[in-house]
C-alpha cells in the first residue's frame, strides 16, 4: 500500500462519509427510508436485488481465491478484513442491539406500505449495523488500497458504497445502519492492510501458481 494511495482512498471515503452525515443529521430516519424507497422500478429492483450479493460472503470468498493468483499477502488481507469486521458486526448486533428492527418491522404498524422487491427475504429485527455494508467496504476498500490506478480505486469505493446502498433500497436497513457497518468495514480494511503489509516472510509474496513452477 503506497502512502499516496492510501491518502486518496483515505480522502474520497471522508468524502462519502460526510455526505451521509449530513443526511442523517438534517433529515429524520423515516423521512430517508420513504425517500429511496419510493424511488423504485422494475429496472432498479432488479440491479440492487443482485449487487447487493456482493456483500455475501461467498463474493469475498471468490475475491480472496482470485487474489492468490497475485499474493497470498492480497489474499489474507482480504480475509483479515473480512473476518475481523463481520465479527465486530455481529456482536455488536447480538450483544448490544439486539432489538433494533429493521424497515419492515418499524413501519408495520404505521399503515404505510414500502415497496418490497420481490425474492428478498425480509428480517424484523438485528437491522443495527448492517453486516452487508461491512463486508462490502471491507473488501473493496482492501482492493481501492491494493490496486495502483485511481480511477479503479475510485470505482472500487462507489461499487462498495452502492453495496451499502442496496440494503436500504431493498428495505433491509435504515441509512444509520449502513452508515455503521460501512464504518466499520472501512476500519477493518485499512488496519488489514496495514497490518500485512509489515509481514515480512517470503511465502505471502508468492502466489498459488509459484507451487507449479519448476
Amino acid at each position: 500500500m503506497k502512502k499516496t494511495q492510501a491518502q486518496f482512498v483515505l480522502l474520497v471515503l471522508g468524502i462519502f462519509f460526510l455526505g451521509l452525515s449530513v443526511v442523517l443529521l438534517c433529515f429524520e430516519k423515516e423521512t430517508i427510508h420513504l425517500s429511496v424507497n419510493a424511488w423504485n422500478g422494475a429496472g432498479r429492483d432488479m440491479f440492487f436485488y443482485y449487487l447487493t450479493m456482493l456483500g455475501d460472503g461467498l463474493f469475498t470468498l471468490l475475491v480472496m481465491l482470485l487474489a492468490m493468483f497475485f499474493r497470498f499477502r492480497y489474499a489474507i488481507a482480504l480475509g483479515i478484513s473480512f473476518l475481523s469486521s463481520a465479527m465486530i458486526v455481529q456482536a455488536l448486533k447480538h450483544l448490544v442491539f439486539s432489538e433494533s428492527m429493521r424497515p419492515v418491522r418499524y413501519f408495520r404498524d404505521t399503515g404505510i406500505e414500502l415497496h418490497l422487491v420481490d425474492g428478498v427475504s425480509q428480517h424484523a429485527y438485528l437491522s443495527f449495523p448492517s453486516g452487508h455494508s461491512a463486508s462490502a467496504l471491507a473488501i473493496f476498500v482492501v482492493l481501492a488500497l491494493l490496486v495502483k490506478n485511481r480511477w479503479l480505486a475510485l470505482f472500487l469505493l462507489i461499487a462498495g458504497f452502492a453495496v451499502a446502498f442496496s440494503r436500504v433500497y431493498l428495505s433491509q436497513h435504515f441509512m444509520a445502519d449502513i452508515f455503521a457497518g460501512a464504518l466499520i468495514g472501512c476500519i477493518a480494511a485499512y488496519l488489514s492492510v496495514l497490518w500485512t503489509n509489515q509481514w515480512e516472510r517470503p511465502f505471502v509474496n508468492r502466489n498459488i501458481l509459484s507451487f507449479f513452477r519448476k
